[in-house]
């Protein structure tokens, strides 16, 4: 919903702002139909964010891994971001080897961002099939 993240201007671009928050705020992803997983697919999420302020970044994706919450949906990709206020743009990527894919998240999402601290800007996120 719109509460959880504002589009802003930045430079001449548009970025999207995930606000710091007492709460925890995430920001939703679906995944189109054409990249629903097979057995064995192995799929890269890329991340690319501004590095302020500081505070932990987190990728929960729908998994096959039923020991996750809600029967997978919710597992928590071991790699955690943790911002150092370096004002750069990062690239990250989140390799998966156990993505499901099947709208399982909140409101037929694939996968979320978490944003554990300060306002977190983001300008892209892609995702890539590099398996079978």
């Amino acid at each position: 919903s719109s509460d959880l993240f504002t589009i802003v201007e930045h430079a001449g671009s548009r970025y999207w702002l995930v606000a710091r928050h007492p709460s925890p705020r995430y920001l939703y992803f679906g995944v189109d139909e054409g990249f629903r997983p097979q057995p064995g697919s192995v799929f890269e999420i890329e991340l690319e964010y501004f590095d302020a302020g500081s505070g932990e970044i987190a990728l929960d994706y729908d998994s096959t891994d039923l020991r996750a919450p809600v029967g997978g949906a919710y597992k928590r990709h071991p790699d955690t971001i943790r911002r150092t206020n370096s004002a750069q743009w990062r690239l990250v990527r989140f390799r998966l080897n156990d993505a499901r894919f099947r709208h399982s998240q909140n409101d037929g999402a694939d996968f979320r961002f978490y944003n554990g601290g300060d306002d977190l800007l983001i300008r892209a996120v892609r995702v890539r099939r590099v398996g079978p």
